[in-house]
């Protein structure tokens, strides 16, 4: 006998309903503390399995013991507070799929590890001001991160104390600090490290007052792709990253990545390399500060450019000591061009060695640096402005065109020395160029790169003009 059409619907949708039934979580029951593999302490009356969320609902604060290696779909915690600490031996919570804190608070300490995702799909979650606490020696694994991904106003932290944070998708979502309106916070100290697979995005959603901050602190490491700093140009939008103490390194280790930080307009992002860290941009990648954003150089802060750079509307200020140009080896040379008046602001000497060129464009666009030994060709135009106070064209060109281009120098400017090649300056088209002291033209001895270009003017004996020719217009 066949069944009716109306009995194959109704034994459909039992079986569904008994394949539901099945698919059960396992909450921890009460707020104690206990050990991971106590069924007494669970709602399924046995520790959870790679089908069961393992739950910790909203209630206490309290210890859970791990040892050993255990399974879980998912980790979901809205408790106060639960600490995951270890005794002896391996440490290791493996989920399918996500770690899901969601107002609560984790701390890892005594070498536990979890991993979302380990055998499927998953990310670490922190949402509805959570907070994760990873100690020394303890880890957070997942294909991806997102802090603060909902509960607009809320703000939502991972604290890596010495702990370690890695991500392993390599493509597709990126990793999130701030969104939907809140605020995602990660941390890095004690000696800390988090690697990223992918592109991080700070403060990059569609949502208003969505804020995300990076601080890498000393001896600790962040390593990552792509990095995006408030780069969408929404209201309320704000971003930074921080780089700040001995040892501190944040890395793009891949090629061709890129750094962007902020919009043409509302949000603000920040670049703060300070007290002697250190941020190393990829090799062949691009580097762009708009009108919103800032690189920051303060107390010897470092930042390694082996990208080009442009500086579209933004502003890179600090000590020119910091700004370092660095050979990839495969003769790829780093240019800088400063547009739509951005600026380039740094004190002390800058020496620009590389191979390629340093362009100005756009009017309020501007070079301001101390002492500026060129051995490269610098161009401005179209109403852009150089303002240094001294400039040694040791090789290479100088030139301003156009009407509103200015070249200010306020002490000495020295063209050429006899044991280099084709040494220029060039001033037409309306542009001006103003010297406060004096104009050397070729016959000065060879400087090294490394040393002031008037430390030996005892020394030199160049072909001098006279004062009164120190401002020309062409």
């Amino acid at each position: 006998m066949v069944p009716s059409r109306m009995t194959q619907v109704g034994f459909a949708v039992l079986g569904a309903l008994l394949c539901a039934s099945t698919a059960h979580a396992a909450e921890w029951i009460n707020p104690v503390a206990g050990n991971w593999t106590d069924g007494t302490k669970w709602s399924t009356g046995s520790e959870p399995t790679s089908t069961d969320p393992a739950v910790f609902p909203d209630s206490g604060s309290f210890i859970v013991t791990v040892t050993g290696f255990h399974d879980a779909k998912s980790l979901s915690v809205t408790a106060p507070t639960v600490r995951f600490s270890g005794t002896a031996g391996n440490r290791i919570i493996d989920l399918v799929n996500d770690l899901f804190v969601n107002g609560g608070t984790i701390d890892l300490d005594d070498m536990v590890v979890i991993k979302a995702g380990d055998t499927g799909v998953g990310a670490i979650r922190v949402r509805s001001g959570a907070t994760i606490n990873v100690q020394t020696a303890s880890a957070l694994w997942g294909d991806r991160l997102n802090i603060g991904e909902a509960g607009t106003g809320t703000d939502n932290a991972i604290n890596l104390i010495g702990g370690q944070l890695t991500t392993k998708d390599t493509s597709g979502t990126n990793n999130f600090i701030g969104r939907s309106g809140s605020t995602g916070r990660l941390v890095l100290s004690a000696s800390a490290t988090a690697n990223f697979a992918h592109t991080i995005g700070m403060a990059d959603s569609a949502s208003n007052n969505s804020k995300g901050y990076l601080d890498v602190l000393t001896n600790s490491t962040l390593t990552a792709r792509g990095i995006l700093i408030a780069t969408r140009g929404i209201p309320g939008q704000d971003a930074r990253l921080t780089v700040s103490g001995s040892g501190s390194l944040a890395e793009q280790d891949a090629w061709g990545n890129d750094l962007t930080i902020g919009a043409a307009s509302n949000s603000t992002g920040e670049l703060l390399v300070s007290s002697s860290g250190r941020f190393e941009t990829a090799p062949f990648g691009q580097v762009t500060v708009h009108n919103t954003g800032a690189i920051t150089l303060t107390s010897g802060g470092q930042f390694d450019l082996r990208s080009n750079m442009l500086i579209d509307g933004g502003l890179f200020t600090g000590s020119a000591a910091g700004l370092n140009f660095v050979d990839t080896g495969v003769g790829s040379a780093v240019g800088i061009d400063i547009r739509n008046g951005g600026k380039l602001d740094l004190t002390s000497s800058l020496i620009y060695t590389d191979d390629a060129a340093i362009t100005l464009a756009d009017t309020a666009s501007e070079l301001e640096v101390t002492n500026f030994i060129v051995h490269t060709s610098i161009t401005a135009d179209t109403g852009s402005i150089i303002d240094v106070d001294t400039l040694s064209v040791h090789e290479g060109a100088v030139t301003a065109a156009d009407t509103g281009t200015t070249i200010d120098v306020a002490g000495d400017l020295s063209i050429g020395s006899p044991d280099v090649g084709s040494r220029l300056v060039t001033i037409e088209n309306d542009a001006i160029a103003t010297i406060g002291d004096d104009l050397y033209v070729g016959r000065q001895p060879t400087i090294s790169p490394d040393r002031h270009p008037f430390a030996r003017r005892a020394a030199y004996s160049p072909a001098r003009m006279p004062h009164e020719t120190r401002k020309a217009k062409i």
